[in-house]
């Protein structure tokens, strides 16, 4: 017998395995509960649930807000502000140190914000100016 005869019925019986072993995997796979889909369903209601219960801290509020807006399903079509101006807005900026939420103007950019429009649409504020 030569070896190459020899070799064939152990290769066959590597590839049946092998298939077996490929088509568990892909059903187990299909089987998984915490799917991408699942774990963005799950940090979406992590993040309504906070959004709930810490609206009554601005800073938190203001957080959970933009956290909300990102997980939105039409995320993509908003204008999400910098975080370098989010962080000044709410007033977590240590280099600037400003008050969080200064004021009506302040008020209403973010309440452009959470609609989607851009925040910074209406010319210099009063009380800074170009921001």
């Amino acid at each position: 017998m030569n070896e190459a005869e020899n070799d064939t019925p152990g290769l066959v019986r590597l590839s049946e395995g092998l298939g077996v072993l490929r088509g568990w995997w892909r059903a187990r796979q299909a089987r998984r509960y915490w799917t991408a889909e699942r774990q963005l369903d799950n940090l979406r209601q992590m993040i309504y649930a906070d959004h709930r219960w810490l609206a009554h801290d601005k800073v938190a509020d203001a957080l959970t807000t933009r956290y909300v807006a990102a997980l939105a399903p039409d995320w993509y079509k908003r204008v999400h502000t910098d975080a370098c101006h989010f962080r000044r807005e709410i007033g977590l900026e240590p280099k600037h140190a400003w008050s969080a939420f200064g004021g009506p103007e302040h008020m209403k950019r973010l309440e452009r914000w959470v609609r989607g429009e851009a925040p910074y649409n209406e010319g210099p504020l009063a009380e800074r100016g170009w921001d």
